[in-house]
């Protein structure tokens, strides 16, 4: 038997009301949740040379303010001077207690084809399919052409070379350029010794005076449920306006 004196303030006809339309208002934010769409952009304004087997990675850290899910990612590269080749792009996720490495690989790429001859950016859009990126997390986007141009003769390996949009005055705050700074380079090809793996864990360096040119475009979905769950718990503390009938 319920009495009023262990439910003080509580209309039980209001408390059913209110409880069936907080449930109603979460199951349509769960069936059908707000989405915003927006984007991260640092301008590409210049080309940086030296993109070739000797610094076969070239990347750019970033962060965001919250939780979202990435949709597409993209990048600029101007076409090579000698030979058509790929590279692949790699999104990661990054650990600076040790200095600064790529560590976890999030999503992969590719191959993505730079042509031979000509001469400007060239955008390049990969598909995130709604990656999830968490808010205050350090992540990194490489460029990687090391799994292409260690298929190549090394003969020819210094033909196989192109530029990457950057962006000159590195405006870009949460974030830099970075590098793989080789430790040991292969006596034959010149590229870098050992795996991706290897290279991973490897000395990289962050240029703070430049970053990459780079669009991310993604969603943010406001989590509305807190709101409502308080706005429920305002209601039921607050007094009836009118005195109510209760079960005896």
């Amino acid at each position: 038997m319920l009495h009023r004196e262990r439910f003080p303030g509580i209309q039980f006809d209001r408390f059913s009301h209110y409880l069936i339309l907080v449930q109603f208002v979460i199951f349509c934010i769960l069936a059908s949740p707000p989405v915003f769409a927006e984007t991260l952009e640092v301008r590409a304004d210049i080309l940086k040379s030296g993109f070739d087997y000797r610094v076969p990675y070239r990347g750019q850290t970033f962060m965001l303010p919250a939780a979202v899910k990435a949709d597409r990612l993209t990048v600029y590269v101007s076409p090579s001077i000698f030979q058509s080749f790929t590279f692949n792009l790699l999104i990661t996720e990054v650990d600076t207690a040790n200095g600064l490495h790529p560590t976890t690989i999030l999503f992969e790429a590719g191959p993505f084809t730079i042509p031979r001859g000509g001469s400007g950016f060239i955008p390049y859009t990969a598909d995130l399919g709604g990656l999830t990126l968490y808010g205050g997390k350090l992540y990194a986007f490489i460029l990687d052409i090391f799994v292409s141009l260690s298929q190549i003769e090394s003969e020819t390996l210094w033909q196989y070379s192109t530029l990457t949009g950057m962006n000159e005055g590195g405006v870009y705050t949460f974030g830099d350029h970075i590098y793989l700074g080789a430790d040991c380079t292969d006596s034959i090809t010149g590229l870098p010794c050992g795996s991706r793996e290897d290279h991973f864990a490897g000395t990289w360096i962050a240029d703070t005076s430049e970053d990459m040119g780079f669009l991310l475009e993604y969603d943010t979905v406001p989590s509305l449920i807190p709101s409502v769950i308080q706005l429920l718990l305002l209601k039921l503390r607050d007094p009836p306006a009118e005195a109510g009938n209760y079960p005896d």
